[in-house]
């Protein structure tokens, strides 16, 4: 799991955002985590990207799954609204995406990473 925290003076990390808080929170008082620091380029946009995401996530409601004769277990299945899952699929739909094989040989489409390692700044911006 990763999450975005802001040095202050003194070297304390501060969680950047509530979400980040809620990750940290999740650490126990003197527990010992090992941490890869990634230097942010355009922490603000970044922000900006995730809460116009959210908001959008908030508003969505999804369909509900139609009957269908050929997949009766179907009926006993409760899908679960996921940001990740929404944040992929807005990925995909902005063209950022890459094909690979599932084992039955169709084909799947997954959301290329928007990590700074693995996006220059000015395709992020797009």
């Amino acid at each position: 799991m990763q999450a975005n925290f802001i040095k202050h003076p003194g070297g304390a990390f501060v969680p950047a955002s509530d979400e980040d808080k809620e990750f940290a929170d999740k650490i126990g008082a003197g527990e010992v985590v090992r941490l890869k620091f990634t230097r942010m380029r355009n922490y603000q946009f970044f922000k900006k990207w995730h809460s116009l995401v959210r908001l959008a996530f908030d508003y969505w409601e999804p369909p509900e799954l139609p009957d269908d004769p050929e997949k009766p277990w179907m009926k006993e299945v409760t899908p679960q609204k996921s940001y990740e899952r929404f944040r992929k699929d807005i990925t995909i739909r902005a063209g950022y995406f890459y094909a690979v094989y599932r084992l039955d040989g169709t084909l799947r489409i997954e959301a290329e990473s928007i990590a700074w390692g693995s996006m220059t700044e000015e395709t992020f911006e797009k």
